[in-house]
Parts: structure tokens; C-alpha cells; sequence
């Protein structure tokens, strides 16, 4: 199935990468992928945002399935199963600390009939997106410290 996975080192402790990623309202100020998000912060907890990748806009519904405060956000959906059969998509950031900061290894695998006839196509819209959200996060992260 098809594997989008990326990583940054961030020059902040995973304390404040954490802090960014899980105010989810701020998304909207910073975050080129993510914007409108809603949910409770809670392993099972249904979350909900719009997802910008390339020229458009996605409405996305999932379920938190890893909260590991300063260590690990994922998310997967759609929740039906019927849908799941034709699109599922598990989506993971997690935080790594190294000596002067934190690597954020960022990524999401795609699972269905659509990933495997769109394979290529999905990667290559996706990867670029997710790059742009990890240089939006490290900005982010380091123009709160310093203010």
C-alpha cells in the first residue's frame, strides 16, 4: 500500500512541537495541510478537519488512535466500513527527542481500491504537502520560542 513518510529536525524540545501540534484551533494560522480542526485530544476520540493537498480541499472524519503526549498523534478513518473498503488512510506524527530538539517523523499509509490503483498519484500529491506542513511546524514551533 502506499506510504507517504517524512521527517524535520525541529531545534525545540518535544515539549513545544507537542504544544503546536496539539492546539488544534491554531492550525489555521500556521498549518498549510490542516485547517478547520475539531475534536477532543483523546485516544478514540472522533476528529474532524479540512485537508488541503494540491488544488484541493478534502473534508476528513477520523477517530484519534494514539495520544501519547509529547511522543505521538495518529489518526485513522473513515470510520465506515463500506467507505474503508474503498479509501482508509492511517496518518501519524510522531516526535523523537535528539540532542538540540526534536525529530518529527510525519507520515500516513493508504489502504483500499483506490491506493492501489492510484498509488503514484496519491504519493506524489501528498509527500510535497507534507513537507510544506513540517517547514510551517518548525517555524512555528521556533517563532514561539523566540517571541
Amino acid at each position: 500500500m502506499p506510504t507517504v513518510r517524512t521527517t524535520i529536525d525541529i531545534q525545540a524540545p518535544p515539549a513545544d512541537v507537542w504544544r503546536v501540534l496539539t492546539d488544534l484551533p491554531a492550525h489555521d494560522e500556521w498549518n498549510p495541510f490542516m485547517s478547520h480542526a475539531k475534536g477532543e485530544l483523546r485516544e478514540g476520540a472522533r476528529f474532524s478537519f479540512d485537508a488541503k493537498v494540491g488544488k484541493r480541499t478534502l473534508k476528513i472524519a477520523a477517530r484519534f488512535d494514539r495520544v501519547r503526549e509529547e511522543r505521538e498523534l495518529s489518526w485513522g478513518g473513515p470510520g465506515s466500513w463500506v467507505v474503508g473498503k474503498i479509501l482508509r488512510a492511517h496518518h501519524w506524527i510522531r516526535l523523537e527527542p535528539i540532542e538540540g530538539g526534536t525529530r518529527v517523523d510525519h507520515g500516513e499509509e493508504f489502504r483500499g481500491l483506490i491506493p492501489r490503483l492510484l498509488a503514484r498519484r496519491i504519493v506524489d500529491e501528498v509527500h510535497p504537502t507534507y513537507l510544506k506542513m513540517n517547514e510551517a511546524l518548525a517555524r512555528r514551533v521556533e517563532d514561539l520560542r523566540s517571541s
